[in-house]
């Protein structure tokens, strides 16, 4: 398929062919190759994937790349967005219980704003 696609349209269905943890490990990857670092593409990928989905991706780092998503990040990003993104991609977010508490919503906004 690669042969007959070039450009954007051989990417997206070259991706389409992936699992969505591999398409994700690729997006990281990516996100982290060369100068400068894709922040964004980061951020959106680890703070929006379930602690399964986030294990998947790990796992799919590791055997695309063979080494632990995690090193990549330490090497790439410098703190305190570091730790940030750590905690993300270890995958051990609480289950959301149903129950919004806006005092800790507003507690833990004032932790974020401090890192940006």
């Amino acid at each position: 398929m690669k042969k007959a696609l070039s450009g954007d349209l051989e990417k997206v269905i070259v991706g389409l062919l992936k699992t969505p943890a591999a398409f994700d490990a690729q997006e990281l990857k990516s996100a982290m190759k060369g100068l400068g670092t894709d922040e964004a593409t980061l951020t959106e990928i680890l703070s929006t994937r379930s602690n399964d989905q986030l294990r998947e991706i790990r796992t799919c780092y590791m055997q695309e790349y063979k080494v632990e998503l995690e090193k990549n990040i330490t090497s790439d990003t410098s703190e305190p967005f570091t730790g940030l993104l750590l905690a993300l991609a270890k995958g051990k977010r609480e289950r959301d219980s149903g129950i919004i508490d806006y005092g800790l919503i507003e507690q833990e906004s004032k932790v974020v704003s401090d890192f940006v």
